[in-house]
């Protein structure tokens, strides 16, 4: 019996449902895997491996080399997580083969005994763990490294294929490397640094505002005040950590990662002063308007409110433009001589004011801004290797 010609509507049909199949799979892939992160890394894991592996079982003819192969792209490419920029995550790959062949030269050896390979362990295991203080990358590694010891060190005691263990582990961590810069590579995470620089700027025209502000007296005809304010909190807020994912925060002990986050945490004291500032000066516009003019400071002090915001405008650009590779760092007393004499000022102006409170808490809030972009400029210079 012949069989049943297929309608063109139930080819339609069909092809409707493959449709609707496959769009209910993208859905689900797209709500699990955003980005198609995972898929992207197991297909570079398993193309390395595979690759790795079938090179050297058949093209060197050697199964144990295929076997570390096979073992070292597994080991750092699906049990350790290796985040950063391209370059970033080249130099993981590469300092970890370099770690990870001196582990398997000290499994190999130390398999001689069970008391060795285990007093080995604990040795090495403490000191894989404990090197994770020294910040992200290096502690996402930690579980491939302790690997690379563990599988060597069992028995049996075969100290004569230690060179087969080597280049195996090499051949599998370099096609790794090359897999993770040609096959589908993750984009880099957010990094901090551009981000303090982009709230650097913004406190810039933040300051440039009040110091408009209080040259002309009246906070409400700088133009787009509450805008500069809203955009440098807004930008100040993205320095939070808990904004970043864990591998981009810079939780390491070094000078870098130390210097990176304490001028984040500047730029943010900073930004909070200049709120401190705007709400002064509002606060001074409200009580001239209600009860007429606020008491002026006295003439012997004349502190220069509005040029120490422009010295502080100016080292904030500066800061800006050495975090982004366009400046020299900025000076490491760009603001020392002129806050010292403000300040000076301030105390010889609250020692013969009869009634300081109109004006000396705004101007003690300038004071304090300057202080907190006095931190910033030395953690840039810091950040930047000055």
């Amino acid at each position: 019996m012949r069989p049943r010609p297929v309608r063109p509507t139930e080819q339609g049909g069909g092809a409707a449902v493959a449709g609707r199949s496959g769009s209910r799979l993208s859905s689900f892939l797209g709500r699990r895997d955003p980005g198609h992160l995972v898929i992207h890394r197991a297909v570079r894991v398993t193309a390395a491996a595979s690759l790795g592996f079938f090179l050297c079982r058949y093209g060197l003819g050697d199964p144990n080399t295929a076997v570390y192969a096979l073992f070292g792209t597994v080991a750092l490419g699906a049990l350790s997580e290796v985040t950063g920029t391209p370059g970033q995550r080249t130099r993981t790959y590469l300092a970890a083969l370099v770690v990870g062949l001196v582990l398997v030269s000290l499994g190999t050896l130390l398999a001689v005994s069970t008391w060795a390979a285990a007093a080995g362990m604990l040795v090495i295991g403490f000191a894989v763990a404990y090197a994770g203080v020294g910040g992200p990358r290096v502690a996402g590694v930690a579980t491939g490294l302790q690997l690379f010891y563990v599988l060597p060190c069992f028995p049996p005691y075969m100290p004569d294929m230690l060179d087969e263990r080597l280049t195996g582990l090499a051949v599998g961590v370099l096609l790794l490397t090359v897999a993770d810069r040609l096959v589908w590579p993750p984009p880099a995470p957010p990094q901090l640094i551009p981000r303090v620089a982009a709230a650097a700027g913004a406190a810039a025209a933040y300051a440039a505002a009040l110091r408009a502000s209080l040259d002309t007296g009246c906070p409400g005809s700088a133009t787009g005040l509450a805008a500069l304010r809203d955009v440098a909190n807004r930008t100040a807020g993205d320095l939070r950590l808990s904004t970043l994912p864990p591998a981009a925060r810079p939780t390491g002990a070094g000078r870098h990662d130390r210097s990176v986050a304490r001028a984040a945490l500047a730029v943010r004291v900073v930004v909070g002063q200049l709120d401190v500032v705007a709400d002064r000066l509002a606060g001074q516009n409200s009580e001239r308007t209600a009860t007429g003019p606020a008491p002026e400071p006295a003439p012997d002090a004349a502190p220069d409110t509005a040029g120490l915001l422009a010295i502080d405008r100016d080292a904030l650009e500066a800061v800006r433009a050495a975090l982004l590779g366009t400046g020299a760092p900025p000076a490491a007393d760009v603001v020392d001589r002129p806050l010292t004499t403000y300040v000076r000022r301030e105390i010889l102006g609250l020692a013969g004011a009869t009634d300081p409170a109109p004006w000396a808490c705004t101007e003690l809030a300038v004071a304090s801004v300057t202080e907190a972009v006095r931190a910033l400029v030395l953690a840039t210079r810091a950040t930047v290797g000055a």
